[in-house]
């Protein structure tokens, strides 16, 4: 359904009935324009500047090996991008959508950065019928067939799925007092929400807290004094980019220590990865989806990526990124 959908919108515009006097073709297409919107700047900078680095990697691979094979053009086209920050706004990116749409006139789609910003353009591609292969969203069962939408293909595991990994480890390791902290939005509070259902369900620790804050917080010490009372054996907090370095920052200002502190896909960034010593990150866990050594494409495009930007991809939104964009060249082709 993907392919024919794209290949659709890469299609020149068919005449059904012939014209009384000939007309000039039209002429053949040089380049095949993706837009998108990513957060460069905002609470999801971090992870958004990353995600548009690995498109920017994959285009480059893409037209070094001479373009995306076009069957209607009996050739390959090189990729162009036209892209704006949307600033980890949802509204703002909802507008941009439409801008690429009928302003840029882009012939595809990329996803943005974020499972709020990944929801806020469904009504627009919708509207227009354009594809979007999902990347770093992760969406509840529910909440997509609530949306019944035809146009965008989530890819990233459920809540559902990445809280139960967390479970199992907290099981495994035999943790008997949990906190768990979450940032107020569609894809955290989901996480936290099915962590604590699935450790009652299990019944091998206590939740001693369970509480969220405003995306954009400046200062949980409050919160976390909290934490620092009930003592628990593990800390999970379910953040974006900003608020991950925060809770770092603060939990080491008032030395909370717990055996095992669980930092979600917040902790993944070059940002945090920069801003602490290893000394403070040693025990921290994360949540990854993907290994270069998982696919030999991955492998070749994380080298690339090294090679770019002189450092390890540390988050999973690069991934994640190269599989929407492999996805949506398959498709084409």
């Amino acid at each position: 359904m993907v392919a024919v959908l794209l290949f659709g919108c890469l299609q020149q515009p068919q005449q059904t009935q012939p014209t009384p006097t000939p007309t000039a073709a039209k002429p053949a297409k040089e380049s095949i324009k993706i837009g998108f919107s990513i957060s460069l700047s905002g609470s999801g900078a971090g992870a958004g500047t990353e995600q548009y680095r690995a498109y920017e990697v994959w285009r480059e691979w893409v037209n070094r090996n001479g373009g995306i094979y076009v069957e209607e053009y009996g050739k390959k086209l090189p990729v162009e991008f036209v892209y704006y920050d949307d600033a980890s706004e949802p509204a703002r990116a909802k507008s941009l959508y439409e801008k690429l749409i009928l302003e840029d006139k882009v012939d595809l789609l990329l996803a943005p950065w974020g499972t709020f910003i990944h929801l806020a353009i469904v009504p627009v591609i919708e509207k227009y019928k354009i594809p979007v292969v999902g990347n770093t969203a992760g969406v509840e069962l529910s909440k997509i067939n609530e949306l019944q939408t035809k146009y965008e293909f989530f890819t990233y595991p459920t809540p559902e799925t990445t809280a139960m990994a967390y479970v199992l480890l907290l099981e495994n390791i035999g943790v008997k007092r949990i906190a768990i902290l979450y940032a107020q939005t569609d894809f955290t509070v989901a996480n936290a929400k099915w962590n604590k259902k699935f450790i009652e369900d299990r019944k091998f620790a206590d939740v001693v807290v369970y509480e969220g804050y405003p995306l954009g917080s400046t200062d949980l010490k409050g919160l976390l004094l909290k934490v620092k009372e009930a003592n628990p054996d593990a800390v999970i907090v379910h953040s974006y980019p900003a608020d991950a370095i925060l809770v770092t920052s603060q939990m080491k200002e008032l030395d909370i220590n717990p055996n095992l502190f669980v930092l979600g896909v917040g902790g993944q960034t070059l940002a945090f990865d920069q801003k602490f010593d290893n000394k403070t990150k040693e025990g921290i866990v994360v949540l990854n989806t993907w290994h270069p050594d998982l696919h030999p494409e991955a492998a070749e495009l994380y080298n690339l990526y090294l090679k770019k930007y002189g450092h390890n991809p540390p988050s999973h939104a690069i991934g994640l990124a190269w599989i929407s964009c492999i996805t949506l060249q398959k498709a084409i082709e």
